[in-house]
C-alpha cells in the first residue's frame, strides 16, 4: 500500500500489458502530446482498442464523515466496485475539482501512486480479479472546490470503460481556508524565506522549485503538496 497526493491520469496495464498498474511517465513530456492525454479520455495503451461505450458495469461510491462535505483532515471513503458480479483487473482512480488543482491524499489497497500527463492518481499493484476496491482521500486543510472522483477501470486487455465517475459530489467545509488564501498563505512564506536569503540563494530556491526536464509550472506546487 502506497501513498500518493492528489490529483489524476495514467495509461492502465493488465495482465499482458502493465499487470502492476498504469504506467509512470512523469518524466516523459513527450507522452502529454499522445492521444491519451489529449483525449480526455484517459486511455490505456492498449494497442488499437478504445474504451467500451456501454454503460460502465462499475460504480464509485463516496462516503464522507461529513455527510454532503469534506472536511480538513477527514478520510473519505471512495469505492470502486463492479455491478453484479463484474469483476475488473486494473483501474486508474483520481480526483477532479472546481478549484485549479486537485490535491489531498489518496491511500488504495491494491494500489499505489502514479503520474501521468501531469496528473497524480492511484493505480492498481496486480493484475488479480477484484470485485472491489476501497480507497481512502484525506483532504488537504484548504478548499479545492466541489470534489467529484473518476476512473478508468479495466475488465481485460482489451475491454475497458474510461471516465467513470461517482454520482455522488463534496462540496468543502465552509470553515476552511479558500484555495485563493492558502495561494496567499504560501506566497506569503515563500517571500518571507527568499527575504532572509542571498541573491544567489533566492534564485536557486526557486529554480529548485521547477519541474526538472519539463516547461515551467507553478512554482507554489512544491508547497501546497505539504499542505
Amino acid at each position: 500500500m502506497y501513498r500518493t497526493t492528489l490529483l489524476l491520469v495514467a495509461i492502465l496495464g493488465c495482465t499482458q500489458a502493465f499487470p502492476s498498474g498504469a504506467h509512470n511517465n512523469a518524466s516523459n513530456i513527450m507522452d502529454s502530446l499522445s492521444s491519451h492525454c489529449t483525449s480526455g479520455h484517459f486511455r490505456p495503451n492498449h494497442g488499437q482498442n478504445l474504451p467500451q461505450h456501454t454503460e460502465p458495469p462499475y460504480t464509485i461510491t463516496v462516503s464522507s464523515p461529513a455527510g454532503t462535505m469534506y472536511k480538513a483532515g477527514q478520510p473519505v471513503t471512495v469505492t470502486i466496485g463492479g455491478v453484479g458480479a463484474q469483476k475488473f483487473k486494473g483501474f486508474f482512480l483520481f480526483g477532479d475539482c472546481t478549484a485549479m488543482a486537485f490535491a489531498g491524499e489518496i491511500v488504495c489497497e491494491q494500489g499505489h501512486n502514479v503520474t501521468f500527463c501531469g496528473k497524480s492518481g492511484a493505480t492498481h499493484s496486480n493484475a488479480v480479479d477484484k470485485s472491489q476496491v476501497v480507497c481512502k482521500w484525506t483532504p488537504p486543510d484548504y478548499q479545492v472546490g466541489r470534489v467529484q472522483f473518476v476512473a478508468t477501470v479495466v475488465q481485460k486487455f482489451d475491454t475497458y470503460w474510461t471516465s467513470v465517475k461517482s454520482s455522488t459530489t463534496l462540496d468543502a467545509d465552509p470553515t476552511m481556508m479558500t484555495y485563493e488564501q492558502k495561494s496567499a498563505q504560501l506566497r506569503n512564506l515563500m517571500l518571507s524565506q527568499m527575504s532572509n536569503m542571498g541573491q544567489g540563494q533566492a534564485f536557486n530556491m526557486f529554480n529548485s522549485l521547477q519541474p526538472q526536464g519539463q516547461p515551467q509550472g507553478n512554482p507554489f506546487a512544491p508547497f501546497f503538496n505539504q499542505g
